[in-house]
């Protein structure tokens, strides 16, 4: 079975996990990799929807910016349900990606589990894979060749693939 959807938790796998905070503790920055948004484009030309889950609206803008579902919820396991039916897959071909103790109700839910290899054991544990890049260092770019090498998914020519500014 291939994957047809994959889903990404944000801080902690598409960033180190650093936030800015102003002295109103407002964040104000976060570093992404730009290589995780190129894969993500890479996963979109291989017909594998990609949708962000976060509990933290900062990421809002980065996600409109580049056309990237986000869904925002702090219970990511009640959300699991509807964004399966919305893009039509089930367990069975259905990725996550997470780095935290609060994503691993969400990825049981899910047959394809992935963490950056600085995530707590109880995730390593239950993981399809553990990603052997910490987060915010490529995770994204990293889960893509796997799957690409586990047949998980069907690589596309890279004129394929539509660049951020197009």
């Amino acid at each position: 079975m291939a994957i047809k959807l994959l889903l990404l938790d944000v801080d902690g796998v598409m960033t180190d996990g650093t936030k800015t905070y102003n002295e109103d503790h407002e964040v104000i920055s976060k570093r992404y990799c730009d290589l995780d948004f190129t894969a993500i484009r890479r996963f979109m030309a291989s017909d594998v929807p990609v949708v962000l889950v976060s509990g933290d609206r900062f990421n809002t803008g980065m996600a409109n910016k580049r056309a990237i579902p986000l869904v925002i919820s702090r219970d990511k396991i009640k959300e699991l349900p509807w964004i399966m039916k919305k893009f039509g897959t089930s367990y069975e071909d259905t990725a996550f990606v997470g780095d935290d103790l609060f994503d691993k109700g969400i990825m049981e839910g899910c047959k394809y589990k992935f963490c950056p290899n600085n995530s707590p054991q109880t995730l390593k544990m239950i993981c399809t894979e553990v990603i052997n890049r910490h987060g915010g260092d490529g995770v994204v770019a990293e889960l893509y060749d796997i799957c690409i090498k586990k047949e998980l998914i069907t690589p596309v020519p890279l004129v394929n693939i539509q660049d951020w500014h197009s």
